[in-house]
């Protein structure tokens, strides 16, 4: 059942002062996450064996609260995630950043390897082909995960060729 006090105040608190960073909590803030939180025991592998480990969870104003909780000394790590809104913007954040990579990629490979730069985008084009084909063999085959992996892949491809096709463009 969900706390009032500890929501609005014991993890607004915490949140507030560490944001999205991994910060160990002291022995008495752990112990109560450890009360209100869901307790989740994974089996972890070492070089001696198999140990059991407490993690605990929550799920607080759109975000997941995570709690990595040791027995040794009563402490644990407290992280909050991203809310839905932080999510998307993190996503196209990181897709802007892909797409300078690739372009900045492109560009160095025309400027120092043309010959190696248009030998790519053909490599590309046989490579949609190829996925093309595929996509056609799943769909005789009635292979509906086959064709959504290859569509996303021709998506992918077809976008990364249109960036380094614009950088040729660009260089003229």
């Amino acid at each position: 059942m969900k706390n009032r006090w500890f929501e609005d105040v014991f993890l607004r608190s915490i949140f507030d002062r560490i944001g999205h960073e991994t910060r160990w909590l002291t022995s008495k803030q752990t112990a109560i996450c450890t009360q209100y939180m869901d307790k989740q025991t994974v089996r972890l592998e070492t070089a001696t064996g198999y140990c059991n480990h407490d993690n605990y969870v929550y799920s607080w104003n759109g975000r997941d609260v995570f709690l990595c909780y040791s027995s040794k000394n009563g402490c644990g790590t407290i992280r909050f995630g991203l809310n839905s809104e932080e999510q998307e913007q993190a996503r196209i954040k990181n897709e802007a950043e892909k797409r300078q990579q690739i372009l900045e990629r492109a560009r160095r490979k025309l400027e120092r390897h043309p010959e190696k730069y248009f030998q790519r985008i053909e490599e590309m084009k046989e490579k949609i082909s190829d996925y093309l084909e595929e996509i056609k063999i799943c769909i005789e085959e009635d292979d509906t995960y086959g064709i959504k992996n290859l569509e996303k892949y021709v998506e992918e491809m077809q976008t990364e060729l249109s960036l380094w096709e614009s950088v040729n463009i660009r260089h003229i």
